[in-house]
């Protein structure tokens, strides 16, 4: 009898944490953070390919607020759910995302062809 009240007060445990966890996920939604940096760094110059197969450059850029994100295309978990924040993030910014880019730059430069 003693083992099946264990059971039971440790089942209620695990329920009631799956269930806090649940509740944490669906009702909280995710905050962002960052910090100014004043005076600000200019950015050194990249030169790479961009997803039509034309040259890049950062300075052709000048003048916007560029998040830099590393991933690749088959990034089945991280990079996803990553773009999805960064998605989240320019829509949260409304009209000022204007002056907002978001460069991907790929570590998977074999597989990531601009046709991928």
């Amino acid at each position: 009898m003693e083992r099946r009240h264990m059971l039971i007060g440790m089942m209620t445990i695990v329920v009631f944490a799956a269930f806090a966890t649940l509740t944490r996920v669906m009702f909280n939604s995710p905050s962002f953070r960052g910090e100014i940096i004043n005076p600000p760094s200019p950015a050194a110059e990249i030169k790479l390919t961009d997803q039509d197969g034309r040259p890049f450059q950062m300075s052709s850029l000048r003048g916007k607020v560029v998040l830099l994100y590393f991933g690749f295309v088959n990034c089945p978990e991280e990079c996803p759910l990553t773009m999805a924040h960064l998605k989240q993030a320019v829509e949260t910014l409304g009209p000022a995302a204007g002056d907002l880019q978001v460069v991907m730059v790929s570590t998977d430069p074999v597989r990531d062809t601009p046709q991928a």
